[in-house]
């Protein structure tokens, strides 16, 4: 499989394997009361509570889990030797606070409380020092300073991994609502910034949700978000309110009656949907709200919702664990064991959903509706793909919740239609448009479980590489190439092709790709058997401009699966429209197209044939008494253009025809029209809006007739689901209509 290959490679023992996953994958030991999940990168951490409540202690003591080292001079300090990026919102953070925290934590491994000699006093500042530049800080004064941080930060990043040799591994923004009351006040009016859109609250926070991911997929972190808590009275509409006990002991856990004041959540729904877990933290009541003179704090999991709250203390700058207030009887298994990875459809809904978001790395979700047509097509689609998938190294498991039943849960997750279609990486939701049959949806998935660049270190590597990538995406293979060249391109590209460096290759291999120098970065088109080769120069303008073409290949049939290629290429089409795509003369002259096309990388060729598809061609004023062969260049959209005395194509001399109409059209001897039909996004769609037509004219029929027979009685709930079938079957016919 090919994300095995990324984890498992030929050229390492099972010690050398498990070293390395530890080292790519680890884990980092979080204080109280965060220790109580298994928080990974891309999980989006909420520590909400009123002040004080020992917030930013907690987020100081994560931080200096995380910038310690694992072992330092043969004593153990059980941190992760990696980079933290501090955000301060509120301004109100003293940096001599976590460094205080992280020399007391420092002495005290040490057990060096009393006198210490002075070369333990040196020993102490030299780890100190070394932790201390694994800890970037910055502050911002408002909502537009955060979102340029955000918008650079990955540049920071990137060069800190580069100095330190490093990775972050923890972003933490204190705190995220403080600019909540500010932003609430922006007016709604349009901007300079974004001439369609008005500035306000929703946008900004939008914006700030959308850096944030953008962020996590180029550097991939646990992100830990304080906010101060508002408590009132209940509120109707959208906000969304939660009443908690009082408890100062174990007996009241039974019979809890509501808090005098409940917790309500003020930030726009993108961001609460956006945190993947939630902890509230509020002092604590009655008479442990004070240990020895050191304040205790209680705490309780909203999201997921955990079985067992806690009590901790802060003590000399560290949160000591307290107690363990057992709730029920039962937990819902934190560690993950409530979840069989046997390559079955899980069965979601609101008590289990967040805990398996939390369990697996990625899980892939169909929210549905056991009403929806399409749903049920699809079902037995995912059963076939479910055990292939949690096959994968890491698996990909698949699940499903019935978002008719559980509407508050789909409404949380912006499901609108069904069937509605998410894969949550490392808790971060992504939408998925891709193909619904069982093998293509497999093969799809892998792309995301693979690594951003695949790092190979021998020939054989290189093989099962592009075996394992099969035929339907490009490949890159970078020679003589740091992965750091091509990282981002391969991050934004992800979706679309593979990427790979090869560290260690033979000159048979140089051979085989048939390039004689490095670097260089070969592209590979194994479902069109096509291959190229780029000498640089590797800046990114050139290097983008490169791949993008790489990704569509030389030329190819013009159909409503490769429109969706096309769309999203800005260059135009050297369309040359046959009687028949698939007759030897046809063939010949798409053998002279491909060899023009190799020459002309400005430019898309492609073909289609008369027989196979005449609503097309008909719209660029073809017909049965057109000749052909004819060549024309589309824009994609309205407008093409046709070559004076060059349109027509005849068998004598193709190659000499071909060149020139590309001669004539570069010179500007054109004529320019516009389609008698449809656009390229209506061509895409065309079968589709015939099958919506007709669903439309059949319900609104019964609509009619239901409506004759009840007079002014209301609809019933089986008209209600008719129409909101109708109205989602338009998310899916896409798909159906490839499928079929």
């Amino acid at each position: 499989m090919t994300s095995a290959l990324s984890w498992i490679r030929a050229d390492e023992s099972a010690k050398e394997a498990l070293v390395r996953i530890l080292t790519e994958r680890p884990s980092v030991v979080l204080p109280p009361p965060l220790h109580r999940l298994p928080l990974r990168v891309g999980n989006i951490v909420e520590i909400v509570g009123p002040s004080p409540s020992a917030k930013t202690l907690i987020l100081i003591q994560a931080a200096i889990n995380c910038i310690l080292p694992k072992e330092w001079k043969g004593v153990q300090y059980g941190g992760l030797e990696r980079a933290v990026f501090f955000i301060d919102l509120d301004c109100r953070f003293d940096v001599l606070s976590i460094s205080r925290a992280l020399e007391q934590r420092i002495i005290g491994v040490n057990g060096l409380r009393s006198s210490m000699t002075r070369n333990e006093n040196e020993y102490d500042k030299e780890l100190f020092a070394a932790c201390m530049r694994r800890f970037m800080y910055t502050r911002c004064y408002n909502s537009f300073e955060f979102l340029a941080t955000l918008k650079t930060l990955q540049y920071q990043l990137q060069k800190d991994k580069e100095m330190q040799c490093s990775a972050a591994y923890m972003l933490i923004i204190d705190s995220i609502g403080a600019f909540y009351w500010m932003d609430r006040a922006l007016p709604s009016s349009s901007t300079g910034i974004n001439n369609r859109k008005g500035l306000s609250l929703q946008t900004v926070t939008e914006a700030i949700v959308r850096e944030i991911q953008r962020l996590l997929q180029m550097h991939p972190m646990l992100v830990l978000a304080a906010k101060s808590a508002t408590f009132g009275d209940k509120q109707s509409g959208n906000e969304v309110t939660r009443h908690f006990g009082k408890r100062t002991d174990e007996k009241s856990l039974d019979s809890r009656g509501p808090w005098s004041l409940s917790h309500r959540d003020y930030m726009p729904s993108v961001w609460q949907s956006f945190v993947s877990h939630r902890v509230l933290l509020r002092p604590s009541e009655g008479e442990s709200k004070h240990h020895n003179n050191h304040p205790t704090f209680f705490a309780e999991w909203l999201l997921p919702q955990l079985k067992f709250s806690d009590n901790f203390r802060i003590n000399d700058h560290q949160v000591l664990f307290s107690l363990l207030l057992l709730l029920l009887a039962t937990s819902i298994g934190a560690s993950g064991n409530q979840f069989k990875l046997d390559g079955k459809v899980l069965e979601l809904d609101d008590s289990n959903f967040d805990a398996a978001i939390s369990t697996f790395d990625y899980i892939f979700v169909d929210f549905y509706a056991p009403w929806c047509g399409h749903c049920k097509h699809l079902a037995p689609e995912l059963d076939k793909a479910a055990p292939i998938l949690a096959g994968l190294k890491p698996p990909i498991v698949i699940a499903k919740v019935d978002a008719d039943k559980y509407r508050k849960l789909a409404s949380k997750h912006d499901v609108d239609g069904y069937p509605t279609l998410k894969i949550f990486m490392h808790g971060v939701p992504t939408e998925y448009h891709g193909p619904r049959k069982a093998d293509l949806l497999a093969r799809f998935l892998t792309k995301f479980v693979a690594p951003d660049v695949a790092i190979l270190n021998s020939d054989s590597a290189i093989k099962d590489f592009v075996e394992a990538a099969g035929t339907n995406f490009p490949i890159f293979l970078g020679f003589g190439l740091d992965e750091s060249v091509i990282l981002n391109l391969a991050v934004k590209y992800k979706k679309k092709a593979w990427f790979s460096v090869a560290k260690d290759f033979s000159e048979d291999v140089m051979s085989l790709y048939d390039f004689d120098k490095v670097p260089a970065l070969v592209a590979i088109y194994p479902a069109y058997n096509e291959q190229s080769i780029f000498y640089g120069p590797f800046e990114d303008k050139f290097l983008e401009d490169y791949i993008k073409q790489s990704l569509v290949p030389l030329i190819l049939p013009i159909n409503q699966e490769s429109l969706k290629l096309l769309k999203d290429d800005q260059r135009k089409i050297v369309l040359t429209i046959m009687e028949d795509e698939v007759d030897e003369k046809s063939e010949t002259l798409i053998k002279v197209l491909k060899s023009a096309a190799s020459a002309n990388r400005d430019l898309v060729f492609g073909y289609v044939g008369f027989k196979q598809w005449d609503d097309f061609v008909e719209s660029f004023e073809v017909d049965k008494k057109t000749q052909l062969p004819k060549m024309v260049v589309w824009d994609g959209n309205e407008e093409y253009y046709t070559v004076i005395g060059s349109d027509s194509v005849n068998e004598t001399d193709m190659g000499n025809q071909v060149s020139k109409f590309l001669e004539g059209y570069k010179e500007g001897s054109v004529v320019q029209k516009n389609l008698s039909g449809p656009t390229m996004m209506s061509f895409i769609k065309s079968n589709i809006g015939v099958k919506i037509f007709l669903i439309f004219l059949f319900v609104l029929l019964v609509m009619i007739l239901i409506l004759s027979t009840m007079k002014e009685e209301p609809l019933t709930v089986g008209t209600r689901e008719q129409s909101e079938d109708r109205r989602t079957s338009t998310f899916s016919t896409e798909d159906t209509d490839k499928e079929d």
